[in-house]
């Protein structure tokens, strides 16, 4: 049943910027159709016939206005209801008096009128003036009036529970609302520039880590040297004759050697560290709580496998291999030197003959 009434509120909805606020005027419709069937009731046994039925009336209103908010946007909507509550506030709080506490339901259109994003500044503020003097003027002409129904008469005393019990769940209902719009949108907006920050920080043919993502690491990881006793090692690897591999079976078999390493280096790395696409056909490989010899043995590992590896483009079988130059990090000389140094000991190996590490 309960899944049935949330389907039966929310039923409509799509991804509309005014969602919230239909919903928010659903409930409200539906807190205040018990609320003036009770209020009906209650007047009609102290005899207020015609006040009784101003209140059936407004629960007739209030059916039919759930019932439209189905049909029409809330921007059409809203102003209605407002101006009903604020006619249906200011007739009974002059007739009943102020301590009857009718003048509290134009306050929860106050609350409406500054939720509503469909309003401009300048209606909000009108509004919201017209609401303040409406108040004033109930409060003076509705106290002279107060003593003539309020002394011990438990139907009143009923009616003022009745409105302040009304007036704090819904303006409960529209602080919910709202708060849980302000949630929702911090949330996007965190998942939005998370994702931008993925997107800039992601190489989109390797789907590797880039260069600016390596370097804000690198700041936070010379700033926290040292804190745990840790230990960073890096490894600079360049695959060997790529040139030709492009000249000779063309870009896409490139990409397709490139794609396809990076997928591996990504396996290797996952207990050990990070890897990122640091330029062209250049890896740049973070080793995080491991010495230079503890590094030496994954990184010439992972070349054994690369050298034995084969990739097939366009049913043609392609041999690769890389070199590797690998530097432990020295918090006095800084991470840029340990990238010179490992870009020298990778050429080194170049000149060597390639395929090899050099540490």
């Amino acid at each position: 049943m309960i899944k049935s009434f949330a389907k039966l509120v929310k039923r409509g909805f799509g991804d509309g910027e005014f969602d919230n606020l239909i919903l928010l005027l659903r409930c409200l419709l539906l807190m205040m159709a018990p609320y003036t069937l009770f209020l009906a009731l209650l007047l009609t046994l102290d005899g207020e016939i015609l006040f009784s039925a101003g209140a059936f009336l407004t629960l007739a209103f209030t059916i039919v206005a759930f019932v439209l908010t189905y049909r029409f946007p809330p921007a059409s909507l809203l102003p209605v209801f407002g101006a009903y509550i604020d006619i249906f506030a200011l007739t009974y709080a002059i007739h009943f008096g102020s301590e009857a506490s009718f003048q509290l339901l134009i306050f929860i259109n106050l609350f409406i009128i500054w939720y509503d994003i469909s309003r401009s500044i300048f209606g909000k503020i009108f509004w919201s003036l017209v609401t303040g003097v409406a108040a004033c003027y109930i409060h003076a002409v509705g106290s002279t009036v107060a003593s003539q129904f309020f002394s011990e008469d438990l139907v009143y005393s009923l009616i003022t529970y009745t409105n302040n019990i009304f007036c704090v769940i819904g303006l409960s209902l529209i602080a919910f609302f709202f708060c849980t719009q302000f949630a929702d949108a911090e949330r996007k907006l965190y998942l939005s520039n998370r994702e931008l920050r993925k997107v800039s920080h992601t190489d989109p043919l390797t789907k590797l880590m880039n260069r600016r993502f390596a370097e804000e690491e690198f700041k936070e990881m010379e700033k926290n040297f040292g804190k745990n006793g840790n230990l960073i090692t890096i490894a600079l690897g360049d695959i060997d004759f790529f040139k030709k591999v492009n000249d000779t079976y063309g870009h896409d078999a490139g990409d397709l050697i490139l794609s396809s390493l990076a997928a591996i280096f990504d396996g290797y790395m996952k207990e050990h560290g990070f890897v990122v696409r640091w330029g062209g056909e250049e890896f740049l490989f973070v080793f995080e709580h491991a010495n230079g010899d503890e590094a030496y043995l994954v990184i010439d590992e992972l070349r054994r496998h690369i050298e034995e590896g084969t990739y097939i483009y366009d049913n043609t079988p392609i041999k690769v291999t890389m070199t590797f130059g690998v530097e432990e990090y020295g918090p006095l000389t800084g991470m840029d030197a340990a990238i010179r140094d490992a870009d020298r000991k990778l050429y080194l190996g170049k000149e060597s003959g390639r395929n090899r590490v050099v540490f």
